[in-house]
């Protein structure tokens, strides 16, 4: 029987990989903090970018908190609800409400 001869096989390119992604732990004392500042206003980015998290773990945190999500196109915080139907009452229009809070009008006429 004849041998077989050997076989050479491709080497794999010799490539600099990419530095893992630095994985960001978030303790329980930041974790009350990132709630807290979501609920005094801040956006989803704001938080995230504060305490250097991705986007998915800062609402993972919320929600693993137990907050409720704000809509994101509302930019007005729920304790100036109130004075918001003040404003309406006082026979503001939407469109003037949104220019003082540098809202979307259309998201105002459906705020409860």
């Amino acid at each position: 029987m004849l041998a077989n001869p050997p076989v050479s096989r491709p080497t794999a390119p010799t490539t600099a990989r990419a530095p893992k992604q630095r994985q960001a732990r978030l303790s329980e004392n930041q974790t009350k903090a990132l709630v807290a500042d979501y609920l005094a206003g801040t956006s989803i980015a704001g938080v995230a970018g504060k305490y250097d998290v991705d986007h998915a773990t800062a609402l993972r945190r919320l929600k693993l908190a137990g907050v409720r999500m704000r809509s994101p196109h509302r930019a007005i915080p729920d304790t100036e609800l109130p004075h918001l139907r003040e404003l309406r009452a006082l026979g503001w229009s939407y469109q003037r409400i949104g220019d003082h809070y540098g809202s979307a009008v259309g998201r105002l006429c459906r705020t409860p």
